[in-house]
This record gives C-alpha cells, structure tokens and sequence, in this order.
C-alpha cells in the first residue's frame, strides 16, 4: 500500500464542486476495448475544467505471446509485431500518449492485476512507478491513501486547479481517499456491492475508489458518532465509494474473447464518478 502524499486543489468560489472520475480497467491492446467511449470520456475530463481524474489500474492488457491467456485474435491489427519484443515499454509508451491531454489533471495512477503481475513475471518491478516519476504523478501501487485538500482563494483562477503547496493561511477542507483495485471474481451484482461495502468498512477514507470488478455501482456509508460532550448522537462521517465500470467488451462480434467463454455478464462500459463541494463538504457519487 502507498501512503501517497497531498494533492491542493486551489478553487476560487464557496460555490465551487469538483468532480473526480475513476479512470480505470481499460484493458487497452485488446480487440474488445471500446476505444471510442474512450475517448469520449477522455474528452469529457479534457474539457471539463472542474473535472479531475485517477487510475485504479488494468489501463493496458499486459499479456504476452508466451502466456496461456494469450489469443492472437483478440490483439488490434494496429500494434506491430515489434511491440512484443518489448512488451512493457510499449504499454507505457502507450499509455503516455493515450492520457496525453489529461496527465495535468491526474490525482494518482494506480496499478492492476495485470500490471502487477506482468511486472512480477517479467521482473520489470517499478516500470509504473518509474513512468509516473517522469510525469510528475503520484503513483498509487495496488492500493493506497492519500489526500485532496480543497483550498480556496479568491481571484486565484477562474476554475479549480492543482498545486503543489499552498500557503496557510487560506480557508481549506481535506478529504482522506482510498484507492485499491480490487479482487475476487464476483459475478452478482449483490456480491460485488458486499466487495465494495467490506473495503469501505476496512478503512478510515472520506472517498473510495475501486475497480476490477467491471461494473457501475456506488455507495453511501454514514457512521454513527456523537457531539463533542457526548450528549447528543449525531450523523458523522460520511463515506462514498464508488466501483469503476470497464472498457472491455465481454462480447465482440466476430471475435472470442475469454470474458465470453466464461459466461461474464455484459459490461458496464465507462467511468464513475463522486462529486465534492468543499462548502460543507458536501459529497456524491454517480455513475
């Protein structure tokens, strides 16, 4: 797990609410990924200046010709045969210049499954992390925690920005995030909403962000508390999560892909988002 810092988003208004999306399972290289909902979502985050993002992971397919999971069939007739010479460099590669218009607005990229294991196998440990120092992105491994601090000032832009460091003495909120990409390999959509709820009730996070599991869903967690004198029970923290949807097809005409041999249901394709307006911190997720 990565204990990964502060991000400072600097706004200007009492008003302002900032949406962050759940960039995340890609699967990119495969056949089956629906490139043109993703890229429309890219541009949805590009255009938006209150919009910002983070990557949970499985962004790229990372399997290899020497791997049982491997199908020629399912590979875009757009990536050479040279790529696989060297495999994870081209991932990376590709994936700097997919998210090329959206790097300056990424919150943390994390690590999948796929990557995860591919980096082990290949002993090419750290190759995401190495690809995030160059970007100046906080990597978020397998899991992590790290905060956004909501700042206000007054005249400094026009819209929400991201900062390295602020000075004091300005009004603040900060927001404790858990990301973690997931596991198991629930089918139901109950089973993956106790998935969702068991790692919610594991951490102490105002958001969390998951994925893995391939379908839309969010939740709402309220925890009991009571006033400071302990006279009173109040409503206290307030957390929302949210699981990623995919861009992996499960069924792609004229093709076989292993989602379809397993029986998978139909993909949720797309992000997921929470919503946060500082002025009362205020929080929502929806999909």
């Amino acid at each position: 797990m990565e204990a990964a810092g502060r991000r400072y988003i600097i706004h200007p208004s009492r008003t302002d609410e900032v949406t962050i999306w759940n960039l995340s399972d890609v699967h990119y290289l495969n056949k089956a990924c629906a490139v043109n909902r993703l890229k429309r979502d890219i541009a949805v985050i590009r255009d938006d200046p209150y919009s910002f993002w983070l990557s949970v992971g499985d962004m790229m397919e990372w399997i290899a010709p020497n791997e049982r999971r491997f199908d020629p069939e399912i590979v875009p007739d757009w990536v050479p045969v040279s790529a696989y010479a060297n495999l994870g460099q081209y991932c990376i590669d590709q994936a700097k210049l997919l998210f090329k218009d959206i790097w300056h607005k990424c919150l943390g990229w994390g690590i999948g499954n796929h990557e995860l294991w591919w980096e082990i196998r290949e002993s090419q440990q750290g190759l995401n992390r190495r690809m995030c120092e160059d970007l100046g992105v906080a990597y978020l491994g397998y899991s992590s925690m790290f905060d956004i601090v909501f700042v206000r000032i007054p005249g400094h832009a026009s819209y929400p920005v991201l900062a390295q460091k602020v000075p004091r003495k300005y009004t603040r909120e900060a927001f404790r995030v858990h990301t973690f990409h997931g596991a198991g390999a629930a089918q139901t959509e109950g089973a993956k909403k106790i998935r969702l709820v068991r790692t919610m009730r594991n951490v102490n996070a105002d958001l969390i962000f998951m994925g893995h599991l391939h379908s839309k869903m969010t939740h709402e967690r309220v925890v009991l508390a009571a006033n400071p004198m302990a006279t009173k029970i109040i409503e206290g923290n307030v957390q929302q999560g949210c699981v990623c949807g995919s861009y992996l097809k499960t069924y792609t005409q004229g093709d076989i892909t292993y989602a379809e041999v397993r029986g998978y249901d139909p993909t949720a394709l797309g992000m997921v988002y929470i919503k946060v307006k500082p002025q009362g911190r205020k929080v929502t997720a929806g999909t």
